[in-house]
């Protein structure tokens, strides 16, 4: 079954608001996982747990990588595990910018 979130306590975590919150180096906990429409595609998106407060992170490729070989496959294995992010420069439509990154 899966708990229901209040939405007034739950927010996209981007780098920014990762900034913001002074996340780096948090041990962040993992709630759960949920498939989401963002723009035109689907996205797996993963529930993180920091300070009583309920942030959801879309998942690109690598992170689901990065999420795979630390715990396996089996989201439902993955739920109350920690993890932090990190910071790291990339590339979008040719621009410098940053993306957060899973360590596990």
């Amino acid at each position: 079954m899966k708990l229901p979130i209040n939405e007034s306590n739950t927010q996209f975590l981007n780098c920014q608001k990762f900034k913001e919150l002074g996340l780096k180096g948090v041990k962040l906990k993992i709630k759960d996982f949920e498939t989401q429409q963002i723009k035109d595609k689907q996205k797996v998106v993963m529930s993180l747990e920091v300070n009583e407060k309920v942030h959801k992170l879309p998942l690109n490729q690598t992170n689901m990588k990065v999420l795979e070989d630390n715990f396996g496959i089996e989201t439902d294995n993955m739920k109350g595990k920690e993890i932090t992010l990190t910071l790291i420069p990339t590339r979008y439509n040719g621009q410098p910018t940053e993306s957060l990154l899973i360590c596990a």
